[in-house]
């Protein structure tokens, strides 16, 4: 049976996060990319990307002559960064700004979302008791899936 499309396009979006290194031109590398809201037990000495919310809204009536459910999900990525007292409010603005250029690569999530947009994003302000520093980014996408089946996408021509 098939994913949700709304957990495809979590895992495409996982993937692309996967992508942030150094090598591949980015500011640092990821350490981590976790598709649930779990934190690692080695919080303080990790680099990592986690979802912690996802919202979904209906956009629209479903659509009685294509058989169509319009969505836009909220998705909430808590980002964080180990603490090291040097420079950790620029290598933050950095990993916000990685994650938010990552996911504008394909802002189709591999042809299952109409479009992804970075609708906020915010940096926690740092003090010494932190073992991390992190932030936030939330992600607007607006896909489309089949009325009477969630795990059916029309764009991937799965109708």
């Amino acid at each position: 049976m098939a994913e949700p499309v709304i957990y495809r396009i979590l895992a495409d979006m996982k993937t692309a996060r996967e992508g942030i290194t150094i090598a591949n031109g980015y500011n640092q590398d990821v350490q981590a990319v976790l598709l649930e809201a779990d934190v690692p037990t080695e919080r303080d000495s990790e680099t990592f990307i986690n979802f912690m919310e996802v919202n979904e809204t209906y956009d629209s009536a479903t659509i009685a002559t294509r058989g169509l459910t319009f969505k836009t999900a909220r998705i909430a990525l808590g980002f964080y960064l180990p603490y090291t007292e040097t420079d950790d409010a620029m290598k933050l603005h950095r990993f916000k700004a990685d994650i938010e250029k990552c996911l504008r690569v394909d802002v189709t999530r591999g042809g299952l979302a109409h479009w992804t947009r970075v609708a906020e994003s915010l940096t926690n302000p740092i003090t010494d008791e932190d073992r991390t520093v992190d932030g936030w980014v939330v992600i607007d996408v607006q896909f489309d899936h089949a009325a009477d089946d969630p795990s059916v996408s029309p764009r991937k021509g799965e109708l």
